[in-house]
């Protein structure tokens, strides 16, 4: 039996860490353990191959030589595909300019054209048009959520039928060690792990945090890129209860899930939601938004509330500081549901169906 030829575009391995980026080398790490399967990933960096596959074998690196995004899309990613001639090609919301073969796009999510306001409007005319065009030219197109999937569907006009949903799973994060953050070592705090921006709500959490009648040795530590202006946020940070991190590893990361009080993750839309599971599973309380696709989170985390009800997430942050004893959100469960496993069996069963199309 022929191996399966996959080509992927991982040039997001070479960024700052983001859920495309631990999407890619979730699926493809699951993916490389399967030898029907022969995998090329491009990247600018080989340390990104490493980084992210080790030493995988069954993982070929692919070296893109520009970092453009307009040249890559316009032609390297063309002239790598018609040399590699891959049985598929993975790209992420934007296909390249010509196409020779068949096509994985995954679309995370379309909240710029469902939550215009927390979006540029640049951004949203041409990335409307060209995630449109790129879907309707793909073989398989995947998304993270069935929230995500009916999006598309309604947006792009696209059967929901020809979505397959393969998640974000978090079980790569029990692979990692713990590292502690000394000047948090013994303190009593509260996190929020997500980009700086806007919508991700961080400035009304803030306040919430402010406003709750807990010690005030309790700190509210966020962790995240600044991905966007956000001035409200920025006069908050000014008060040494809120602490902001960035740029920490894995294992920093997961000392703070295991150390932190609760995980709170009010944010205004998602395609999916990563760190209220990570947080879960890790055995840090967990609490959640309920909107978008962090709804089908509700039954994985310890409690869900309205993102714009600040008297109702002071609450939460009130209970969780008086009652040590709460109920736990269940870490077997999550991880017999997101696993790079199954999300690897999903992706397979939507590429056999796609070539057998193919060959009627």
């Amino acid at each position: 039996m022929n191996k399966i030829k996959i080509f992927v575009d991982g040039h997001v391995l070479d960024g700052k860490p983001q859920g495309t980026c631990s999407y890619i080398a979730g699926l493809y790490g699951a993916l490389s353990k399967n030898e029907n399967f022969e995998i090329y990933v491009a990247t600018n960096n080989y340390e990104s191959i490493i980084k992210y596959f080790g030493g995988n074998n069954n993982v070929k690196w692919v070296k893109l030589n520009s970092k453009s995004k307009y040249f890559r899309l316009a032609y390297e990613l063309t002239m790598i595909e018609r040399k590699i001639k891959p049985d598929f090609s993975h790209y992420q919301y934007i296909t390249p300019l010509f196409k020779f073969g068949r096509w994985i796009n995954t679309i995370h999510d379309l909240l710029f054209i469902d939550f215009p306001s927390n979006f540029p409007l640049k951004y949203r005319l041409i990335n409307y048009l060209l995630f449109k065009i790129s879907a309707i030219r793909s073989d398989v197109i995947l998304t993270v959520s069935s929230y995500s999937k009916n999006r598309i569907s309604k947006h792009f006009n696209i059967k929901e039928n020809d979505i397959v949903v393969t998640p974000n799973a978090v079980d790569n994060i029990l692979s990692f060690g713990e590292e502690s953050i000394g000047f948090l070592e013994n303190e009593k705090f509260f996190i929020y792990v997500s980009r700086i921006e806007p919508r991700k709500n961080q400035d009304l959490l803030a306040r919430a945090f402010l406003m709750a009648n807990i010690p005030l040795d309790t700190k509210l530590v966020l962790v995240g890129a600044k991905s966007l202006a956000y001035p409200l946020l920025d006069d908050l940070l000014k008060n040494d209860r809120i602490v902001h991190l960035e740029g920490i590893s894995n294992e920093n990361l997961v000392w703070l899930y295991k150390n932190a009080k609760a995980s709170l993750y009010p944010s205004k839309c998602e395609g999916f939601g990563i760190p209220p599971l990570e947080a879960a599973i890790l055995g840090c309380k967990s609490f959640c938004a309920k909107n978008t696709a962090l709804t089908e989170l509700s039954s994985f985390v310890d409690g869900t509330f309205n993102c714009g009800n600040i008297e109702e997430i002071k609450t939460i942050i009130e209970l969780v500081i008086q009652d040590s004893n709460l109920e736990q959100a269940s870490g077997k469960k999550i991880m017999d549901k997101f696993n790079w496993g199954n999300v690897a069996s999903e992706f397979i069963s939507a590429i056999n169906k796609s070539a057998s199309n193919h060959t009627l």
